[in-house]
């Protein structure tokens, strides 16, 4: 595994320090040789000349970054990633204790960028995002930076509700949202190189994103309750209630013969002459 140093490193120095760490998977380092106008991969251990070489980016660039460097899109770019950027409410009433603590941990306030892959997100983002909507300060020290840790029911179901909210913007942005449009256009024999670049940068953008909202609803399935004054309420409530009524209605005939013989017995002879329940009255003598 090699890889081009960070900017004003040499790739020489840095070779050498690998091999001095033991970093047995970067072996080497990568650096261009202007007199054989070749490619030539520094290697900080004994690897044969035909060993496989894998190239890793130091810079950690995704496919869109590499592409307006390189000119190339990698579809098999393992690396792919989305930016995904939150921030605090700066009309929260807690705003000035949030942004001391996140600067104080090395996060903006404003504009806090990461980094979602299609088979991960940063837990930073999730606590960045829990901490951000805590309405309690007693919540604050509740969120953890460490692990994966729900603050609150409700909590959690808005930051999930504003990370798809994202990711359907970001869709939203394109001419076409379906990923069926690029792979369509892919097939065609007909179309320019820069337009089969282009359909390969926006299928891959599409991938991450939709691979991040299935993460998303994943995470959203064991929240079953809609967010109320009240607490959480299942949100199929009034279809529950509506099958409760159906499952008793074999009751209703026994219900109803029960209210006839207690009529019958004068059980409800107060509540007549008294006007009924409501007091007002009834009309008869």
């Amino acid at each position: 595994v090699v890889g081009a140093p960070p900017p004003g490193v040499n790739p020489a120095a840095a070779a050498a320090d690998a091999g001095a760490r033991g970093l047995d998977a970067a072996v080497g380092v990568v650096d261009y040789d202007a007199a054989t106008e070749c490619v030539a991969v520094v290697s900080a251990n004994d690897a044969r000349q035909t060993a496989p070489v894998v190239c890793a980016d130091a810079l950690g660039r995704n496919a869109g970054d590499l592409f307006l460097s390189t000119g190339r899109v990698n579809g098999a770019h393992v690396g792919d990633y989305l930016t995904f950027v939150t921030s605090t409410v700066m009309s929260d009433k807690l705003y000035a204790a949030k942004k001391q603590i996140l600067e104080g941990m090395g996060y903006s306030a404003d504009a806090q960028a990461f980094p979602v892959f299609a088979d991960r997100m940063p837990l930073q983002l999730f606590a960045y995002m829990r901490f951000a909507r805590v309405q309690e300060p007693s919540e604050l020290m509740t969120v953890s930076f460490e692990e994966d840790r729900i603050v609150s029911p409700m909590n959690e179901y808005e930051i999930l509700q504003l990370l798809m909210g994202d990711a359907r913007e970001m869709l939203a942005e394109y001419e076409n949202s379906s990923e069926e449009f690029e792979l369509l256009q892919l097939k065609e024999t007909n179309i320019s190189e820069r337009q089969m670049t282009a359909a390969k940068l926006r299928l891959g953008e599409k991938r991450l994103i939709n691979a991040t909202t299935t993460a998303v609803r994943k995470r959203l399935a064991p929240i079953r309750g809609i967010p109320t004054k009240q607490g959480l309420e299942d949100p199929n409530a009034d279809l529950l209630e509506i099958f409760d009524a159906i499952e008793n209605l074999p009751n209703k005939p026994k219900q109803m013969f029960d209210e006839f013989r207690a009529w019958a017995r004068g059980d409800y002879e107060d509540q007549i002459r008294g006007g009924g329940k409501g007091g007002g009255g009834s009309g008869c003598g």
